[in-house]
């Protein structure tokens, strides 16, 4: 997936699937170690942006958030159960992704 795309999937700026679908997202905490790398490293965007803009939009009603998850795991089997969502997990991590979850690399 472009980076780019992830970007505006993950500050709402889209929000629906090419075939219409509502994206779910899901998140770690926006204060997690996880959540600053994801957007720093991952991403390479600035963290304090991508979180202002989450917050507010999140605030505002206006993007619709699966849950926060607190773990890796969690993430996988939370990501696993729902039609359209999308999480972010280590490469690490990704080897417990189930057949039911397309595990994306981001360019």
């Amino acid at each position: 997936m472009q980076k780019n795309k992830v970007i505006l999937i993950y500050t709402g700026k889209v929000q629906r699937w090419e075939n219409f679908d509502k994206i779910k997202l899901y998140m770690f905490p926006l204060n997690s170690r996880e959540h600053y790398d994801f957007i720093s490293k991952t991403l390479e965007a600035r963290p304090s942006k991508v979180i202002r803009t989450l917050q507010r939009k999140i605030t505002d009603g206006e993007l619709d958030y699966g849950e926060v998850v607190h773990s890796s795991i969690g993430m996988v089997q939370r990501v696993g159960k729902e039609s359209g969502s999308i999480g972010y997990i280590s490469d690490d991590i990704a080897i417990f992704a189930s057949d039911n979850i397309e595990v994306l690399g981001i360019k």
